[in-house]
């Protein structure tokens, strides 16, 4: 509880591709903005960029953010098998949807698939770390994981 008996304010997750990045520079100001409002923030980026792509302000940053790459195979494991277990029949519709898709190449297809998995394991750890919403900024990739 917050002062005041208020409920405490939801966590918030962010999916990013690479982050912190230069080019998105928007995303930390927004996090630190969020966080300086109580609003707690923890990021979710498939990729880590380079050292020398990371200003030294932010390069703090990485060190509370969870990557995705590279793959953790059992944490993987754990976590498809987690949401077969717990949630059986959203599981394997959500992956009938994916698979079934309107790919028009093999290659989308097989695309899909790869935030199919990646998404079970940033949902496991988003359940694990109690975020309430999850949110990319652009609907690409990140929002499809």
């Amino acid at each position: 509880m917050r002062l005041g008996g208020q409920p405490p304010l939801p966590r918030l997750g962010v999916v990013t591709n690479f982050f912190p990045s230069l080019t998105e520079t928007f995303i930390y100001h927004e996090i630190a903005g969020l966080e300086d409002h109580g609003i707690g923030v923890r990021v979710y980026s498939v990729r880590r960029p380079p050292e020398s792509d990371v200003a030294a302000p932010v390069r703090h940053l990485r060190r509370q953010t969870y990557y995705l790459l590279p793959l953790r195979w059992g944490e993987l494991l754990r976590a498809h098998a987690g949401w077969l277990l717990r949630r059986p029949l959203r599981y394997l519709a959500t992956l009938g949807l994916v698979l079934r898709g309107r790919h028009v190449r093999l290659k989308d297809r097989l695309r899909s698939a790869i935030h199919f998995a990646e998404g079970a394991v940033v949902a496991a750890a988003a359940r694990h770390e109690a975020i309430g919403h999850l949110h990319a900024h652009y609907a690409s990739h990140p929002a499809t994981i």
